[in-house]
């Protein structure tokens, strides 16, 4: 590297470790915040002992659960035959018998 060249990275600004410590915090309670908010859609505004439970295992992972409204088709063990299928290649099928059919 040619020495009249500014190395970015080590003039870029360093935060000190109070100052990450902070950042995280605030990123967790906002995590926190959104999973409050799915609870809360979910289950209505009434408090619940469980709130806080949910709140904090989810945070960092608000992935659909497996229950059998939010788990996909393929894996639950309810659906049989062609409901395994999703919607979109469900969609695909009636269409494709519809041009079968005015074929």
């Amino acid at each position: 590297m040619p020495e009249d060249e500014v190395d970015d990275y080590k003039d870029s600004p360093k935060y000190s470790e109070k100052e990450l410590r902070r950042r995280r915090r605030e990123e967790r309670d906002r995590k926190k915040d959104k999973a409050r908010g799915v609870w809360r859609d979910v289950w209505g505004n009434k408090e619940s002992e469980y709130e806080d439970k949910f709140v904090n295992t989810h945070a960092d992972n608000l992935a659909a659960c497996s229950c059998n409204m939010c788990v996909s088709p393929r894996k639950s063990n309810l659906t049989k035959g062609p409901a395994k299928k999703t919607m979109q290649e469900q969609r695909f099928d009636m269409f494709a018998e519809m041009e079968e059919d005015m074929a």
